[in-house]
């Protein structure tokens, strides 16, 4: 695709105005919270730029919900390690930076280990699709989404999900 294709495509403006653009995204948030009736926003952090932008937006959309209708809005980051980050470190500082209302951290080794067994047991092929790092990491990623929107559900949150 031609570059200016993809512009017109992805309606890419000509300069970014970057207090306008955040401004829009955190009314967004806001807009879709206030619909949705409910009080709290549950994201997954992982340390990278996507989730990190994200969860402060949606830390500003709650504070900013909270000062203009009094109520208890709530912004809950949550950590879904496999054991051990490699990156643990840039996952700390995205939440030092997003200040979430909440902060909540689970390995999900423990309950990703016990899929495992019976996964093998009845999906023989799904040994040779294992063998790769790039389909180990997508079963884990996959796995993480439960406990993720086990605590959306359970807290009454709107789930949100950065790619």
């Amino acid at each position: 695709m031609q570059k200016q294709a993809v512009i017109d495509e992805m309606k890419v403006l000509p300069e970014i105005d970057v207090e306008y653009e955040v401004a829009r995204r955190v009314s967004f948030i806001k807009k879709q919270l206030l619909t949705s009736g409910l009080n709290s926003l549950v994201l997954g952090i992982s340390g990278g730029i996507d989730s990190c932008t994200l969860g402060r937006l949606a830390q500003i959309a709650v504070d900013e919900l909270n000062a203009e209708h009094h109520e208890n809005y709530q912004f809950i980051a949550v950590r879904l390690p496999y054991d051990t980050q490699a990156d643990e470190e840039d996952a700390q500082k995205s939440i030092d930076f997003i200040q979430p209302s909440h902060s909540l951290t689970v390995n999900v080794n423990p309950g990703a280990m016990l899929f495992m067994p019976q996964l093998h047991k009845h999906f023989q092929v799904l040994t040779f699709f294992l063998k790769t790092k790039r389909n180990k990491t997508l079963l884990k990623e996959t796995l993480k989404l439960a406990p993720e929107w086990l605590f959306s559900t359970k807290l009454l949150g709107w789930w949100m999900v950065s790619f």
